[in-house]
């Protein structure tokens, strides 16, 4: 679970409506599903808790059944003991919850462990949400299809369609891992769809990949991640292919535990369908995906978010924010385009999207102070490589 991700409960749960016949499944297999939004690489749904609807991340990266936003436990009674994420001193408390259900998922009433989530949720705007991890998929598949722009989860073990790739998938450090072949070397690749980025590897990988020339590193930089912060190594693949998958220009970090490991922003060039008992992983490369958007280059602006308002954590040196002089800690309460609604990364990237190569108009206050400022956005700027989006 690599949590550092950069009213959205109406956009998470506007599912799609897809015919099965389209899937080699079955419709009495169907479980569960949702769309993916265009916007951060995450995976939303809803969980329903005795009776009460909460939004929920489907994180095949986390070591759980189910595991819960403290100020969610808290709800239905007292913490019982304390506990704490694997290799981490990220601390938090279990909590016996009721009967939940996830669609056609149902789990008992049982202990489940639950944490402060305040961070992860500012970097998203999100409310309150829960996690369904991987073992709450045993005996079961995960369907990611890009294409169609939704995800979907059976009973049973999956099957593939006809000339997709599929490779055993192993359990390391109890987490799901494949094995590829990076730069002439066979390495284990922990799948993780509750990290948003695209690679991390280890430090020897990256070590061995910046000598011989396929990352170009940047200088090393401190990442928030759960609660806490780590300084990382970064950079940006020269060369190199990955499961069939062009490297060139994508971004990667060291993995604090030294783990090699694939996130969402580098499945989105795939459509993928993940089994667990028996453990397979099939995928097939996209053909002409249209690119994921980086709001915070078009922007040029990382925000966290509080209370329905973004607040400017850093500005990217050179961009249209840094010459009009925003600051961080700049709050913006307000963006015209937008209306008055909660500001949050799912309409960041939408905004960037619509009003690209023009300007939209900043409300901020500054140290109490009023001030507007119209942002010019740059054009479309693909996240994959930094490099601006071919006109269709």
């Amino acid at each position: 679970m690599h949590l550092f991700i950069r009213s959205i409960l109406a956009v998470w749960l506007g599912v799609v409506g897809i015919s099965f016949a389209e899937s080699n499944f079955t419709e009495s297999r169907f479980l569960y599903e949702n769309r993916i939004p265009d916007g951060p690489a995450v995976l939303f749904g809803e969980i329903s808790i005795d009776g009460k609807a909460h939004p929920l991340m489907v994180d095949v990266g986390a070591e759980a059944v189910l595991i819960a936003d403290s100020s969610i436990a808290a709800q239905y009674g007292a913490p019982m003991e304390e506990t704490r994420i694997k290799y981490s001193n990220f601390k938090g408390w279990k909590y016996s919850i009721p009967a939940a259900t996830v669609g056609g998922l149902k789990f008992p009433a049982s202990v489940f462990p639950a944490y402060d989530l305040t961070s992860i949720r500012n970097s998203l705007g999100t409310g309150p949400f829960c996690i369904l991890g991987w073992e709450a998929l045993k005996g079961k598949s995960l369907e990611l299809d890009h294409d169609a722009g939704r995800f979907r989860i059976f009973e049973g073990p999956g099957d593939p369609p006809a000339g997709w790739i599929t490779l055993p998938m192993t359990f390391e450090h109890n987490l799901p891992n494949i094995h590829a072949t990076l730069a002439g070397k066979e390495e284990s690749w922990q799948i993780d769809t509750g990290f948003n980025d695209t690679i991390m590897v280890s430090q020897a990988n990256f070590e061995r990949l910046v000598a011989d020339g396929f990352i170009r590193e940047r200088n090393p930089g401190a990442v928030t991640r759960i609660g806490e912060t780590r300084t990382m190594r970064t950079g940006y693949f020269n060369k190199g292919k990955l499961l069939g998958v062009d490297l060139a220009g994508l971004s990667v970090t060291t993995e604090p535990r030294d783990y090699d490991v694939l996130g969402m922003t580098f499945f989105r060039k795939m459509n993928l369908l993940i089994s667990i008992e028996p453990s397979r992983f099939s995928y097939t490369l996209r053909k002409n995906p249209v690119p994921p958007i980086s709001e915070t280059i078009m922007m040029g602006i990382i925000f966290t978010y509080d209370k329905g308002q973004g607040v400017i954590e850093r500005i990217r040196p050179g961009s249209n924010a840094e010459k009009l002089g925003l600051k961080p800690g700049d709050r913006v309460e307000r963006i015209d385009e937008l209306g008055d609604v909660p500001l949050d990364a799912f309409k960041m990237f939408d905004l960037c999207r619509k009003y690209a190569e023009k300007p939209v108009t900043l409300r901020i206050k500054r140290d109490g102070q009023p001030l507007t400022v119209p942002l010019p956005l740059t054009a479309l700027v693909d996240s994959w490589n930094r490099s601006p989006v071919p006109a269709k």
